[in-house]
């Protein structure tokens, strides 16, 4: 049968068979030629996916890497480097095939035993690939060409796990790379992926371009996102930055624009030669996230009155405008499209209440004007806005609040740390999470993580829940969702066990043993309910307030053709008339 699961179908499943061939997509017979010219979102500092957890080094390291399992653009798991799997004893031991054909851009061939050891770099840093890991017993290659994973306990959600294609992606590499610490960027990059760098190597500050990789064998389906025939149809492509990417892209400089900044979509929609789009139906889940440890935040009542106080709806179209489409609002732990969104715990969430009634709860709370300091990283296109938005959030509730500008790299160094003294506190920031990542559970931590929608939200109002002053209403979505793993808010382990993974670093033990059950849980029932449970339980801790769900607009020339739906660019399929 087609290995093309829905995500609401797979935990009814202990075992699939292999694929049966399938014709590739119409289209895949070109040939390849040209190159194009792709302005990021921002350039990456590294190319090691598992060092180095940015948007950045995501997009173009999986262009290099593949990993076992690739998602189809409506998020449901597909088999990519490997063409099957079975199960045994009963859901505890998983046994996967390599496909034919693998081979490393230094010309070595990919083997079990390279997989074995790029999972084990992955389960040491990742997220999801802990949850895992607490869960093996023994993984091993037992050919060069099956891997096996020994389970202490019966998981369904496996193959789910491994498709994880945002950030820290369980891509694979040379085992002679992979022993190199997770937290240490590789020496070599070395993918088996339809891309390859020129000298299997790149550094910060150089131009960065991707050449086709010739003797790659793309699997016999249709492409979708991460899934299927990955056909590359250009020699080159070039990552280049710019000034301004908008009148660069208008001028001929570039072809392809990854985010287009909100002010001007409207206007990029009317320029002539250009193609607009909203390629990324799940898009990003922006929050607010608060400093439990240092400063005002660390009163839980004083974050219960600021989750309380804080309109979304406003806040998003303060950055977003009001075009259908560009976000949806209220968001619980999980976004409206997935099967684990509800209303639980969030009758205190949304401006619901008066700033009048706001300031009596943070009185009571025992606030006396101190500094709600807020990091506002000034070169972010996203986030400086959601800054300036939430500032006059917390402003009207009648918080006191000081507004740090950074640059990209002060900020990410002090988002790390909760203050060794007063002068280093923070209380607040501005963050967008790949909502992909946060429609089921495996990566719940105490903080957010969205969802996986099979449909995609739509609406340029709210989606779900109550409204708050803003008051506006949006389209109804499909809800899809699996097993619980992934969503980076309801572990709530704390600064030591997620460093710099999960700022504002929220310590609920009871939470993380609501998110264990999720993720053994195989009744869709007590799946719901444990999402329930913990959804309530995290809104009370209020460790970060949801902002909303928003969807990037990229534009491209209109002289190439075969950008693909996805939460991110994938370069495969992309040619130039």
């Amino acid at each position: 049968m087609r290995y093309r699961l829905n995500r609401r179908d797979f935990f009814r499943l202990a075992a699939m068979p292999a694929l049966s061939g399938a014709a590739r997509a119409g289209g895949t017979e070109k040939s390849p030629g040209k190159s194009v010219t792709f302005v990021p979102q921002a350039m990456p500092v590294s190319l090691d996916p598992i060092a180095t957890p940015s948007f950045a080094t995501r997009t173009a390291s999986m262009a290099v890497f593949e990993t076992l399992y690739g998602t189809d653009a409506d998020l449901n798991p597909m088999p990519q480097m490997v063409s099957g799997h079975r199960t045994e004893d009963e859901g505890k031991r998983w046994i996967f095939q390599l496909r034919p054909g693998l081979l490393f851009h230094d010309g070595t061939r990919v083997t079990a035993a390279d997989c074995v050891a790029s999972l084990r770099r992955w389960m040491a840093r990742d997220r999801v690939g802990r949850a895992l890991a607490a869960r093996l017993e023994a993984i091993e290659a037992t050919t060069e060409e099956t891997l096996t994973l020994r389970l202490t306990r019966p998981l369904l959600g496996v193959p789910l796990m491994l498709t994880k294609s945002q950030l820290s992606p369980p891509v694979i590499m040379p085992a002679r790379l992979a022993a190199t610490s997770p937290f240490t960027p590789v020496a070599e990059i070395v993918g088996s992926g339809p891309f390859r760098l020129p000298n299997l190597s790149w550094h910060p500050g150089e131009n960065l371009d991707l050449l086709r990789f010739t003797q790659y064998q793309p699997r016999p389906e249709a492409s979708s996102f991460t899934g299927g025939g990955r056909v590359a149809l250009l020699d080159r492509v070039s990552w280049r930055t710019q000034d301004d990417p908008v009148r660069a892209l208008r001028d001929g400089a570039v072809d392809w624009v990854e985010m287009l900044p909100p002010n001007l979509v409207d206007e990029m929609l009317e320029a002539p030669g250009l193609a607009v789009a909203r390629l990324d139906d799940v898009g990003y889940y922006a929050l607010l996230r608060l400093n439990t440890r240092r400063g005002p935040t660390a009163n839980p009542a004083i974050r219960r009155a600021i989750l309380a106080g804080i309109d979304p709806t406003a806040v998003m179209q303060t950055v977003f405008g009001t075009g259908t489409g560009r976000f949806a609002t209220p968001l619980g732990l999980f976004p409206p499209a997935s099967l684990y969104a509800s209303t639980a715990g969030m009758d205190n969430l949304g401006a619901t209440l008066s700033p009048r009634a706001i300031k009596a709860r943070l009185k009571d709370a025992g606030y006396k004007g101190e500094s709600i300091v807020i990091l506002n990283p000034v070169d972010d296109m996203i986030a400086t806005r959601l800054t300036g938005a939430v500032i006059d959030e917390l402003t009207q509730i009648g918080l006191t609040v000081e507004e740090r500008k950074l640059d990209h790299q002060a900020f990410a160094t002090w988002r790390r740390h909760a203050g060794a003294d007063a002068a280093d506190d923070w209380s607040a920031l501005c963050d967008s999470l790949p909502a992909a990542d946060q429609f089921d559970g495996f990566a719940v931590s105490a903080g957010p993580g969205p969802s996986r929608p099979g449909g995609g939200v739509s609406g340029g109002g709210t989606s779900g829940g109550g409204t708050g002053r803003g008051g506006a209403s949006g389209d109804g979505t499909s809800q899809v969702g699996a097993s619980g793993a992934a969503t980076s808010k309801a572990d709530a382990s704390g600064e030591a066990a997620f460093g710099d993974i999960w700022p504002g670093w929220p310590d609920d033990d009871g939470a993380g043993h609501a998110r264990d059950a999720w993720i053994d849980a195989t009744d869709a029932r007590v799946r719901a309910a444990l999402a329930a449970s913990i959804q309530t339980r995290v809104f009370t801790t209020a460790a970060f307030v949801p902002l909303g769900q928003w969807f990037p607009m990229t534009a491209w020339r209109a002289s190439m053709t075969g950008p693909r739906r996805g939460c991110f660019p994938v370069f495969w399929d992309v040619a130039r008339a």
